[in-house]
């Protein structure tokens, strides 16, 4: 809706003198501007094409008020036409008041018709007639309970009789018209106040503002004044759900608000179409290639729509392109191939593996694809729904559930707690292993099954004896033999069909024989047979069954079938490790069973053995540790001193001078290093009595 002119909106010249002067000549309007707006404030035009814009604050406040019920009164909707002309009413347009004081007065008139037959009384005489015995009390009482209904006032208590006057009235309507002629005029429905107009345009906004802020936001230029609170609520509060939320809310979310068309699915059999949606499990479990790390992971479902059953699903630690076709895969290989693929538009549903005109598994199984439209989840309401049954509820029994309505100081409480445990022990009992999360799923899916679904037929039960609803397996085993006698039971793959299907995968190089996914290892002599060490191949798995793993090459030709730790053995053999403990056991007995006069004999010290003399080179030895030991410690050498040395030896050994072969390859040696070289470099820069000084006297003379 367009604002009202308030004085913040800014207009061109000419646009303010079409506002301000509609009924004026073009040339006169013109003039009239130009006297006026030197004097007027102005900005630099915002959009193109440059110019001034004026605000409608320098207009004269008359005017800006006539502005106002212009446009208001241009823009309003027009009243709605109510009320038929009198005399050609339809008694199904009536009110239920309308109508029964019009049953009233139709029945007391046909009471004056009877005095008038049955006494010979004029019309007149027979309606007084009618007038004294309701005063007197005198009538039947079922005529008594209509009088105050036919005198259309308030309450039932009958102290208001009827007069002569009405009476005739009534009997005079009646022969002018039909029945319906008796019944009182309704009340029209009020027009809207004359601020309902403003009060909606600042009420129906996306930023869903109070009732209490819009009339704080009335503008000073409303051609009328804002209403009171309540009057506002209770005017809000009188309009249907689309009127009080167009503007508020999206065309989206107003489909909530109108009319909603359900599907049927009592023309389809098991195979017709299966529909599929993700969730976000509401629950940690840990990582299947690393469960030091919890995760929430992605379940896809699929579901039959015409018995409910859950015939597939999948689960990965993330949504993936792939984690959709597994879940196909699945449904096909457990129920048959479906003959529609009824999903939502998003990336996970489609994707080249489903879509590939070649290699897609819609192509290849012959399955007709199709797309609800975007932001219609209503469409879907057979996925949708499933979600709250199938998964969250069966999740919220585990202490690790973490959905939206959980309490956050119990949610924080369990995540701290299994942290605390993955850190000290690697692993935690809140937290769910991966295969016991696949078991549970695969468990939820069976009790899914077998349970009453209250959108399929009702039965009764062999069992109870009671009438329920049939569930999803029951439903499908009903329907079967109709999809047989039609010749549209769902198709069945062979295992060979089945095992060529799509399948994730990953690239990894075998390491002999081996490859490894994540924090597994699988195994298969096949590798080691055609020397593949060293090659990269593509390992597809099955995220339900972690056991094993498919090998393929580069080009997608199967290798093998690969088993986790397919070809780890035992330390030792469990026959030989069960031998040498009973053995030891024997021993053990047999220690225990000994002569306890022994004891003595073993417990006592051995004799201490005889010295012997040393020889001429120990006593050297002996000699030479004693002196080094009694002689002082050395003082370290400094990297000046150390330099020093070499720098001698190998002047010495320049010179011709006998060197000691040790010291010499030592100095060599150490020529090479950055420190003798920088030490060089300094005795060249400082000179021999600077450089040299900092020796000892006996080094630096020598």
């Amino acid at each position: 809706m367009p604002a009202l002119p308030t004085p913040d909106r800014w207009y061109t010249a000419a646009e303010l003198a079409e506002l301000a002067l509609p009924d004026m000549p073009g040339t006169e309007r013109a003039v009239q501007i130009k006297a006026r707006r030197e004097e007027w404030p102005y900005r630099p035009r915002q959009g193109r094409g440059g110019g001034r814009e004026y605000p409608v604050s320098a207009l004269p406040e008359t005017t800006r008020a006539a502005l106002a019920r212009r446009e208001l009164a241009a823009e309003a909707p027009p009243p709605a036409v109510v009320a038929a002309e009198r005399g050609q009413r339809d008694p199904a347009d009536m009110r239920d008041g309308t109508r029964s004081c019009m049953d009233a007065r139709a029945a007391l008139c046909q009471e004056v018709d009877r005095l008038c037959l049955e006494y010979g009384l004029s019309e007149r005489q027979a309606a007084q007639a009618l007038v004294d015995q309701a005063r007197a009390g005198k009538l039947p009482e079922h005529l008594m309970r209509m009088v105050p209904r036919a005198n259309a006032r308030r309450g039932s208590s009958g102290s208001r009789v009827l007069s002569l006057r009405s009476v005739q009235r009534w009997l005079a309507a009646r022969a002018a018209g039909d029945i319906t002629a008796l019944a009182p005029a309704e009340e029209l429905p009020r027009e809207a106040p004359a601020w309902a107009y403003p009060l909606m345009k600042l009420y129906l906004r996306p930023q869903k503002p109070s009732i209490a802020a819009c009339l704080e936001w009335w503008p000073e230029t409303a051609p009328v004044a804002a209403p009171s609170y309540d009057q506002a609520r209770r005017f809000i509060a009188s309009l249907g759900a689309v009127g009080k939320n167009k503007g508020r809310v999206g065309p989206r979310d107003l489909k909530r608000f109108r009319a909603l068309a359900i599907r049927s699915f009592d023309h389809l059999l098991p195979g017709d179409v299966y529909t599929s949606d993700g969730h976000r499990h509401d629950r940690e479990v840990a990582h299947p290639l690393d469960p030091s790390r919890p995760k929430r992971p992605e379940i896809i479902s699929v579901l039959d729509v015409a018995t409910r059953a859950w015939v597939g699903w999948s689960a990965w630690t993330d949504e993936a392109e792939w984690l959709v076709a597994a879940a196909l895969r699945t449904a096909v290989v457990g129920a048959g191939i479906p003959a529609i693929w009824y999903v939502d538009n998003g990336c996970g549903f489609r994707n080249r593996a489903h879509n590939d005109p070649v290699t897609g598994l819609m192509a290849r199984l012959g399955i007709t694809s199709r797309n609800s439209i975007p932001y219609n989840s209503q469409a879907r309401g057979v996925i949708e729904r499933f979600h709250q049954t199938g998964l969250i509820a069966p999740a919220r029994q585990s202490a690790a559930y973490v959905g939206h309505d959980m309490d956050r100081e119990a949610k924080q409480i369990a995540f701290k707690a299994s942290r605390k445990d993955i850190k000290t022990y690697g692993h935690s009992p809140v937290i769910q292993t991966w295969d016991a999360f696949l078991a549970w799923v695969e468990d939820c899916r069976a009790r899914y099954n077998n349970r009453p679904h209250s959108s399929l037929p009702r039965v009764r039960d062999p069992e109870t004896g009671k009438m329920r609803h049939r569930t999803p397996a029951e439903q499908w085993v009903a329907l079967l033999p109709s999809a047989d006698d039609l010749g549209v039971v769902p198709p069945r793959l062979s295992e060979a069909e089945a095992r060529d299907l799509f399948r994730p995968h990953e690239i990894r190089t075998v390491r002999r024989a081996w490859v490894q996914l994540g924090a597994r290892k699988y195994f298969s002599q096949t590798l080691d047979d055609l020397d593949m060490h060293g090659q990269e191949v593509r390992v597809e798995y099955d995220p339900r069954d972690m056991g094993r793993v498919w090998i393929r090459d580069l080009d997608g030709r199967l290798i093998c079938e690969a088993a986790e730790n397919g070809n780890t053995r035992p330390y030792f053999n469990d026959d030989d490790v069960q031998q040498a403990r009973e053995r030891r056991a024997t021993a053990q007995d047999a220690m225990a069973l000994r002569d306890e006069s022994a004891a003595p004999i073993l417990l006592a010290e051995p004799p201490a053995p005889a010295p012997r003399e040393l020889t001429a080179d120990e006593l050297a030895a002996k000699e030479r540790l004693a002196a080094e030991m009694a002689a002082p410690p050395k003082r370290d050498e400094t990297p000046k001193e150390r330099w020093w040395r070499a720098h001698q030896t190998l002047e010495a050994h320049a010179a011709g001078r006998p060197v000691d072969a040790e010291a010499l390859r030592w100095a060599r040696g150490y020529s090479q290093t950055p420190e003798y070289r920088s030490h060089e470099a300094a005795l060249e820069e400082w000179g021999a009595d600077i450089f040299l000084s900092g020796l000892g006297g006996g080094q630096a003379s020598a």
